[in-house]
């Protein structure tokens, strides 16, 4: 008799051995997202509780600081899974030899999971967004307005179009200079402050810009904003006219006439670059269609026309502005 209910209890423990072994390392992946969880909710509560804005200059120095530690909580709990994993490989190796064994691993295993908790710490842990609470207690940190550095270093990426009317322009409605990629700003002076509070900050600043061979002069409107949980920011940038900075030095590297185009009585400026540098020629030109502005590169040794019967009409009288070497 004892050796029967013997049996019949080995024969129970084994049976139930999968199921038990497939509930205990589901609950092991929950602990690991539930004790997650939690720490992610005390560090968001212990952030705003002790936060002291005094610590900081800048906005972007409390959000390093929150995320340093934010990513130590999402550190330990990859850590702890990957625990997890190996401890449910381990117990379903027991288990090789038997589809059905394995079956039941799985079946219990997936019963017992809490897949919302698990979404919900997969959720936290990829989170890019600073909780509200804690952004709260960050935008008591007033940084300071942008000082020369910080705007010349902002204004990388901003583009500026020639920025006068129409008529004065002499480049392209397309001309636009990208400051950091096609110029570098040598000089820059702020002329007037235009506001000035605790959310807006803008400002008139004359600049120099520096391509290889070409430099301008520039007058810009930089409008700043101060975003929640942020530091101040360029919204955009206006141009407020660019002029060419002439050097005279390759002024005498080009030829100009007055010839027909070839359509039959139509005349055109024809400007011949006799240098072996590329130039860029700007002026403008009098016809019979009114007075035009243009820019004009011009590759070394060749010949383009300015005006004419498809470029503004028949000229009749020219003035160059300025000759600079282009590339």
């Amino acid at each position: 008799m004892k050796r029967l209910l013997y049996i019949a209890l080995v024969a129970l423990v084994s049976c139930s051995s999968p199921e038990r072994d497939g509930r205990a390392a589901a609950k092991a992946d929950n602990n690991c997202s539930e004790t997650f969880i939690e720490s992610v909710q005390k560090l968001e509560t212990e952030f705003v509780s002790t936060f002291n804005p005094s610590k900081y200059v800048w906005r972007s120095d409390a959000i390093m600081a929150y995320n340093k530690e934010f990513k130590t909580l999402v550190d330990n709990y990859q850590r702890e899974l990957d625990k997890s994993a190996i401890s449910k490989s381990k117990l379903k190796g027991k288990y090789a030899n038997s589809y059905k064994d394995l079956d039941i691993f799985e079946a219990s295993f997936e019963e017992e999971k809490d897949t919302e908790l698990s979404l919900l710490a997969q959720k936290l842990m990829s989170s890019e967004t600073i909780p509200e609470a804690v952004k709260a207690s960050i935008n008591e940190i007033v940084p300071p307005k942008p000082d020369e550095n910080r705007i010349k270093t902002d204004l990388n990426g901003h583009s500026l179009s020639e920025g006068f009317e129409k008529n004065d322009c002499y480049f392209s409605e397309q001309w636009r200079r990208t400051i950091g990629e096609q110029v570098e700003i040598k000089e820059m002076q702020i002329e007037e402050i235009t506001c000035d509070d605790c959310h807006d900050y803008s400002f008139i600043a004359t600049m120099v810009l520096q391509e290889r061979y070409l430099s301008y002069t520039a007058r810009v409107q930089v409008y700043y904003v101060l975003p929640d949980g942020e530091d101040w920011k360029i919204d955009f940038v206006k141009s407020l006219g660019i002029r060419l900075i002439q050097t005279d030095k390759y002024t005498d590297c080009i030829r100009c006439s007055i010839e027909d185009d070839g359509w039959g009585g139509i005349d055109a400026l024809f400007i011949t670059n006799t240098s072996e540098v590329q130039l860029l020629v700007i002026g403008h030109f009098v016809a019979n269609k009114g007075t035009r502005n243009f820019s004009q590169v011009i590759p070394p040794g060749e010949k383009k026309q300015v005006g004419g019967l498809f470029g503004g009409g028949s000229v009749t009288s020219f003035e160059i502005i300025a000759v600079e070497r282009e590339s």
